[in-house]
């Protein structure tokens, strides 16, 4: 499961794979900042073009994109964003940012129980 956050109208899409979003996501868009990429545990993603995206005047070529988990330390996890969120797309159960929420928490809880670090940017749960 990967998630993708649309920066211009804030919604949050829930697509099963990776080809999914690249079918969806247009690469002039991605390379333009439009999206923000997440795993299913709410870590960052990154797009890596293998053909970048260009523009010349009116025809646009979107390139060709992979996602790969982002090592930049400064990136947030998906919990940070949700507020921001106007809307999700995806099929229920998670079809709602408390869902999502939920979901998220659940398994950075279990991260902490089970000895694992969650991830850096991601926020402190109370218990």
């Amino acid at each position: 499961m990967i998630f993708a956050f649309a920066t211009d109208d804030r919604t949050l899409m829930v697509f099963p794979n990776q080809r999914d979003v690249v079918t969806y996501c247009e690469g002039w868009d991605v390379s333009e900042g439009g999206w923000l990429f997440f795993d299913a545990e709410g870590t960052p993603m990154e797009a890596v073009f293998s053909e970048p995206a260009a523009k010349n005047g009116w025809v646009i070529f979107h390139g060709f994109y992979s996602l790969r988990l982002n090592a930049e330390s400064e990136k947030t996890h998906l919990l940070v964003h949700l507020p921001q969120v106007a809307a999700v797309e995806g099929e229920a159960p998670l079809n709602t940012v408390a869902a999502i929420e939920g979901l998220l928490k659940s398994r950075l809880t279990g991260m902490a129980d089970s000895g694992l670090r969650p991830p850096a940017a991601a926020p402190k749960l109370q218990r």
